[in-house]
Formats: structure tokens, sequence, C-alpha cells
């Protein structure tokens, strides 16, 4: 069995945030990690399908948060 270990990811989950505040929150976010983007569902459903398939994934947990486990945030 296999995880993934998710980041912040824009989803409609967030869309109760009014539209401006969101897209703030969203843009300082994405200035922390390495890849200065936050994640799409798209690529999550990736990462996911690669746990799923590959038979010689065992155990493994995913981390797919843009590399924002390298950064210290302040």
């Amino acid at each position: 069995m296999n995880a993934v270990s998710l980041g912040l990811v824009d989803t409609p989950w967030w869309s109760g945030l009014p539209a401006e505040v969101r897209r703030e929150y969203f843009a300082e976010a994405a200035a922390a990690p390495p890849v200065r983007h936050v994640a799409t569902a798209h690529e999550i459903a990736g990462t996911v399908a690669l746990a799923a398939t590959n038979t010689n994934l065992t155990g493994t947990v995913l981390e797919t948060d843009g590399g924002a486990r390298l950064v210290t945030l302040v």
C-alpha cells in the first residue's frame, strides 16, 4: 500500500474564500516552495496514478508539495 502526501492544491474546495483573498493567499503560498506555484488537481492526479499503478512501489509515501518541505517559513 502506498500513500500520497499533499501540499496546497488549487481545487474548488477553496471556493468559499472571496476570489481576491484566494488569489492573494495562493500568490503568497506560491512564493515559498521551489516550484513557485500552487499545485493543480491534475498534477496530484498524476502522483496518485503513479502510486496506484506502479507495481514496484510498496509502502511508499509520495510527497507532492512542490518542495515545501525543503524550505522554512518564518
